[in-house]
C-alpha cells in the first residue's frame, strides 16, 4: 500500500525498532540487513506512527512541534511515510472511518 491519502494509519512493520544508540548517540531504527541513523524530523514522525493516528492527525501533531510552524505538513509526513514504507520499515493501512459507506 502507498500513503496517498490522509486517512492512511502508518505503524512500525513487525520486527522493526526504534531506539536510541548510546554508542553512536543517535536515534535508529533498525530492520533485518538495514540501520537507519534518523534526523529530528524523520524521528518525530516515525514516533507519530503508533498505528492509531491517520497521516492527517500526524501532520497536525507535526505543525505543533517546534521543528516549522506553518509548513506543508501532510506533503512532509506523506514523503517520510513513502520513504519508510518503501524500505519495509513501516505498514499502512486505510483508517476505519475512511471505510465506512455513507448512508442513503
Amino acid at each position: 500500500m502507498t500513503p496517498e491519502s490522509p486517512n492512511w494509519v502508518p505503524s512500525l512493520a513487525p520486527g522493526i525498532r526504534l531506539y536510541f544508540d548510546d554508542q553512536s548517540r543517535r536515534w535508529v531504527v533498525k530492520a533485518p540487513q538495514q540501520v537507519v541513523f534518523l534526523d529530528p524530523l524523520s524521528l518525530d514522525v516515525l514516533r507519530a506512527c503508533d498505528g492509531r493516528r491517520c497521516l492527517t492527525q500526524i501532520a497536525l501533531y507535526m505543525d505543533s512541534l517546534e521543528h516549522r510552524p506553518g509548513r506543508a505538513w501532510l506533503e512532509v509526513v506523506s514523503e517520510i511515510v513513502r520513504h519508510f514504507e518503501g524500505r519495509g520499515m513501516l505498514r499502512c493501512r486505510l483508517a476505519s472511518a475512511a471505510l465506512a459507506l455513507p448512508m442513503r
